[in-house]
């Protein structure tokens, strides 16, 4: 009896669970709607069922509750799919091919990412080198050509002072100038301020010049500093536009792949532990007090729900193009799902990819927290270093299809 009630307090916490709710019955009663409102539009028949239960007749006192009831039994019934629809999102549950086609599609958009990126990184260093040895040589040719007290070279001046205020000219209206025409500006300039006095006395015939030829330097030497750091800005703003397809893991065949490895391969790059024997048994360890379970437990219930809104919202084209086809009933409303779907799944997906990447966030910080507590629940001594815990874990990661290689010593702890 005991075992019963228990069993039933089970279910209903499970029924009440805003996981269940959220993630379960959420897809199902939208996706239910939408086939419901597509079958009004397009029947007659239909569009008077629809019409009925929205009226406030007494049948619908026992319609409703069984409608309802049949929508809370099949989100049950396909709660356990998720896992499935997730695959298909991240296309390790599509056929070979066409994972292979959508990875190369990616291989060569982060080929195209790297490359972006690296010419980012180059125009950094470009102008990172010229603030710390061309602003210097400037300042060198200054005194240089302050002893020779004249300007002696006139239309090389002119010269260095188009090219720096050309330079200036085009940092501030936003643009960001080639290092190489920086470079050529940069040695216009040394060779006017080496040959020619930057400052004269008054009633010298080129002093109007002389300033003119110190104002382009000093502009050039600011507009060198906003360069360099538009440049560090720019190196930040491609990582963060190409993300996983700027770095050197290799590409994988859909953004929600790239999502799903973030979370599955950070254990085991930080701390030498497969994800799949750690993440399961970490559930043992985490403190309702944190509010560590319900923290993952709502983060994977967004997840669920935008990768069964996306499979169950990609089911009403699918169903009704062809019935709308072949009735051509209602030309229309073909138009507007053919339209309308795309339109919706895209937005779901892309809801699916950015949860995916905060359920990697949240599992890379229950990791963190929780996994030194999982090794003191395997019997294990606390470890002193990064390498020990890396080889603490490899020694309990036994390998089902071979014996281990060693013992492992269990710590236990004293009463």
């Amino acid at each position: 009896m005991e075992g019963l009630v228990s069993g039933l307090a089970g279910v209903f916490k499970g029924f009440l669970s805003r996981a269940f709710w959220f993630a379960s019955f959420m897809p199902i009663a939208l996706a239910s709607a939408l086939h419901l409102a597509v079958a009004a539009l397009a029947f007659t028949g239909a569009r008077r069922f629809a019409l009925s239960l929205l009226s406030a007749k007494t049948e619908n006192f026992l319609v409703l509750p069984v409608i309802f009831g049949g929508v809370i039994v099949l989100a049950y019934a396909i709660g356990p799919l998720a896992p499935i629809a997730l695959g298909i999102l991240d296309a390790s549950r599509l056929p070979p091919v066409i994972q292979d086609r959508l990875r190369a599609k990616r291989v060569r958009a982060a080929f195209r990412a790297r490359e972006i990126l690296t010419a980012a990184k180059n125009t950094l260093g470009e102008y990172g080198g010229m603030n710390e040895t061309e602003v210097k040589r400037m300042q060198d040719a200054y005194r240089i050509g302050m002893a020779t007290g004249a300007i002696t070279d006139a239309p090389g001046v002119e010269a260095a002072i188009r090219g720096a205020e050309a330079i200036t000219r085009r940092m501030a209206q936003g643009e960001l100038p080639s290092p190489g025409d920086a470079r050529a500006a940069v040695t216009a300039m040394i060779g006017a301020l080496r040959n020619n006095a930057a400052s004269l006395p008054a009633g010298d015939p080129n002093r109007d010049l002389a300033t003119r030829l110190t104002r382009a330097q000093g502009g050039l030497v600011v507009a060198l500093k906003r360069a360099a750091l538009e440049a560090e800005f720019r190196v930040t703003l491609e990582q963060t536009r190409f993300g996983p397809l700027a770095t050197l893991a290799p590409a994988m065949a859909t953004r929600m792949a790239e999502a799903r490895r973030a979370a599955e391969s950070y254990s085991d790059d930080v701390y030498g532990v497969a994800f799949d024997f750690i993440w399961p048994r970490l559930w043992l360890v985490m403190s309702t007090k944190d509010g560590a379970p319900d923290t993952v437990g709502d983060a994977q219930a967004q997840l669920d729900f935008s990768v069964m809104a996306v499979c169950l919202i990609a089911t009403v084209p699918i169903v009704w193009l062809p019935i709308l086809a072949a009735t051509a009933a209602t030309p229309w409303l073909m138009l507007v799902i053919a339209a309308a779907g795309p339109l919706a799944c895209a937005f779901f997906y892309e809801l699916a990819v950015q949860s995916q990447w905060r359920l990697a966030q949240v599992v890379k910080a229950a990791i963190d927290r929780y996994r030194l507590d999982m090794l003191t629940v395997l019997c294990q001594p606390p470890p002193a270093t990064r390498m020990a815990e890396r080889r603490l874990w490899q020694g309990l990661q036994i390998d089902e299809d071979a014996p281990a290689d060693r013992d492992v010593v269990y710590r236990y702890k004293t009463t």
